[in-house]
Formats: structure tokens, C-alpha cells, sequence
């Protein structure tokens, strides 16, 4: 198993490579055709989130576990048909963690269950394959909003005239 790391804060890099007590792989190195003996690759450039998404089994959206954060887009993952785990730290995401966790498209838990939620999950092609149909259901529902947005918008300015 291999864990890409991408941080939102490309400045943090050098703090989560101290902090990881195994070697780490990083993107610039990979680029060069270097290449460590490690399970983890740390993104360390920007414009590679849509495609770590594409090429994974499970996205945990990091930030989401840390208070003051405030939560992140937990959708990017699931418009790439991937589950995703988030935490409880959502506060400028309550409505779409909301919809995410009624849709069964996404996990939020607990920091200290993310390593045992991973591995059941990632073990059961089941689990995976039904939030992977909740996810693309949630999407499905919502198409067309911003087109539909528009147009009430639209419309409720034509009739302040």
C-alpha cells in the first residue's frame, strides 16, 4: 500500500517530513527519477490533488480532523468516484458533510478510528463499491444546481424591477 500525502500548505512540507518517522518519498524526488524505499509519497507541488484522487482507493481529507481548520471540500474526492473519510472539524462545511453523511457517499469519524475504518475498508471491495454508488447518486442529485441557481437568481432580480 502506498499513502500520498497533500498537504494544502506547501510551506509544511519540511515540518511532515520531520514529523513522519519513516522515509518519505517526495514528488520533486520521483520527477528526478529518484525513487526511496517508502510507503509514502508526499506531494510537495500544487495542481496534483484531482489526480492522487484519481489514482486512490480512499481519500482522508486531513483537515477536517483539526479544530480550526474548518473542514474541506470533502466533494473533489467523490466527483473522482472516491470514498472518502472525514473528520468532525466541518464548521464552513456543516451542509455538505451533512448531505455527504446522508448520502452514505462519506465516513466521518474520529481521528483514532482512521487507521482500523481504513483497512476494513480498503479490505472490503462491498463497502467500497456502495459509498462509491452513494457518491455518484449524491452527484447526480445536484446536477445542474448552479445552472438552476442562476436562473432563480435570474428571475428574482427581473422581478425587483
Amino acid at each position: 500500500m502506498v499513502i500520498l500525502l497533500v498537504p494544502r500548505h506547501l510551506e509544511r512540507v519540511p515540518i511532515i517530513v520531520e514529523e513522519i518517522a519513516e522515509p518519505v518519498t517526495l514528488l520533486a524526488d520521483l520527477k528526478r527519477g529518484v525513487m526511496r524505499e517508502s510507503s509514502i509519497i508526499l506531494i510537495d507541488s500544487m495542481g496534483f490533488l484531482t489526480t492522487c484522487y484519481q489514482i486512490s482507493e480512499l481519500a482522508i481529507v486531513g483537515g477536517s480532523f483539526v479544530p480550526g481548520v474548518g473542514g474541506h471540500n470533502i466533494l473533489e474526492p467523490i466527483q473522482c468516484s472516491l470514498p472518502v473519510f472525514f473528520g468532525p472539524y466541518m464548521q464552513s462545511q456543516k451542509v455538505l458533510a451533512s448531505s455527504v453523511i446522508i448520502a452514505n457517499a462519506g465516513l466521518q469519524l474520529d481521528a483514532s478510528k482512521i487507521s482500523q475504518k481504513a483497512m476494513e475498508f480498503l479490505c472490503d471491495s462491498e463497502s467500497s463499491s456502495l459509498i462509491r454508488e452513494a457518491g455518484k447518486r449524491l452527484l447526480d442529485a445536484h446536477q445542474g444546481v448552479s445552472d438552476k441557481t442562476f436562473v432563480y437568481l435570474e428571475n428574482l432580480f427581473l422581478n425587483m424591477e
